[in-house]
């Protein structure tokens, strides 16, 4: 399961918008938002590599989050 708001940190990290990140990643806005505000926790393989290429991180990156990587 994958916590929207790992997608909303990197977003915010890379300082993209909503719309910004949707575009790069070809998902509608509106979807985007569904997902970083948990309401559709279990998004497709092919959206999550969407996603992933879009902000240029691991798909372990957006379902555990930056923490993940310390040891």
């Amino acid at each position: 399961m994958m916590n929207g708001k790992n997608i909303k940190f990197y977003r915010q990290k890379d300082q993209l918008s909503l719309s910004d990140l949707a575009q790069r990643a070809n998902i509608s806005v509106s979807y985007l938002s569904t997902l970083e505000k948990n309401k559709n926790a279990n998004p497709g393989l092919l959206l999550l590599t969407k996603l992933s290429e879009a902000l240029k991180v691991s798909i372990e990156d957006l379902i555990y989050g930056p923490s993940h990587r310390r040891i």
